[in-house]
């Protein structure tokens, strides 16, 4: 019997060798790379005069100062147009910048004034939007509104019960005053096991509403609460409460007077039991917060 099949070689099942690898990887580092962009505002015009920033990663080389990374900056024309063209590198980044507008985003709030695009991975070649001279990468920028007069309300602690007394706190330097009450089982002496605890936030004289879009200059009018309700039973330890001994968020405040505020405001229970404050309030007596 004659056997047709393909010869057995030993150097077939060798690994590769690390000098191999090491060659392989320098080699993405001469992927060809050329960048067209296009920048546009959020109603779809071109924007001339923007800084666009290019991060291009060329050279095999592990770095936490950036050493492996070189940069270059180039201004769009009158119609949003960019480039960079006859690079060599594995991967870039460039991030579009420009006076009077701000970085945009989309409904998975992801950001969508800057690119990062993969060269020297086959795999990812789809996932990266390799532009081309035809079909630029389309960066949006948010032309910002009138700057808000806002006043920063620096980090303020203050403790309170554990047992369902109402705390009343006024803010330092703000017209804001809330009344906080907590309760919580965290085990005495303090230990790293989860536990139950709830809290009632609520602003005297107003009420609050939980931020939905974190990029968002824009307080809305409407659907304000009279209070926040926080709920955290010992087996629910994620969510936007980080895990059990923490409450964090941030909320919108609307004051009877029209006064709008944007807060973080934590719950903190364990070892202690606090309320921590921090945020921006409006002083010009608007909803903006655009900065």
């Amino acid at each position: 019997m004659v056997c047709l099949c393909t010869p057995w070689t030993y150097a077939e099942e060798q690994p590769r060798s690390l000098e191999n690898s090491l060659i392989e990887f320098d080699a993405l580092f001469d992927t060809p790379i050329n960048f067209w962009g296009k920048v546009i505002d959020d109603n779809g015009q071109p924007i001339a005069g923007v800084n666009a920033k290019f991060y291009l990663l060329d050279k095999p080389v592990w770095s936490e100062d950036g050493s492996n990374t070189s940069k270059f900056n180039v201004i769009s024309d009158e119609n949003g147009n960019f480039e960079l063209l006859n690079k060599k590198g594995a991967s870039l980044s460039v991030i579009a910048k420009a006076k009077g507008y701000a970085p945009a985003y989309d409904e998975a709030g992801n950001k969508i004034s800057r690119a990062d695009v993969d060269y020297s991975n086959p795999a990812a070649i789809s996932y990266s939007r390799i532009p081309t001279k035809d079909k630029p990468y389309v960066l949006i920028l948010r032309k910002k509104g009138e700057l808000a007069d806002l006043k920063e309300i620096k980090p303020q602690k203050f403790d309170i019960p554990r047992d369902g007394s109402v705390k009343e706190v006024l803010l330092k330097g703000a017209p804001l005053i809330f009344n906080v009450r907590c309760w919580s089982s965290a085990p005495e002496p303090f230990t790293r096991d989860f536990y139950s605890w709830r809290a009632d936030v609520r602003v005297v004289e107003g009420k609050l509403r939980p931020v939905i879009d974190e990029h968002s200059v824009i307080a809305p009018k409407e659907g304000y609460l009279e209070a926040i309700k926080i709920d955290m039973p010992e087996s629910k330890a994620k969510g936007w409460r980080y895990s059990s001994p923490q409450g964090l968020s941030e909320f919108w405040v609307k004051l009877d007077n029209g006064t709008y505020a944007r807060l973080r405001i934590n719950i903190i229970t364990g070892h202690q039991h606090a309320v921590m404050l921090s945020g921006l309030l409006n002083l010009d007596g608007n909803n903006s917060f655009e900065k």
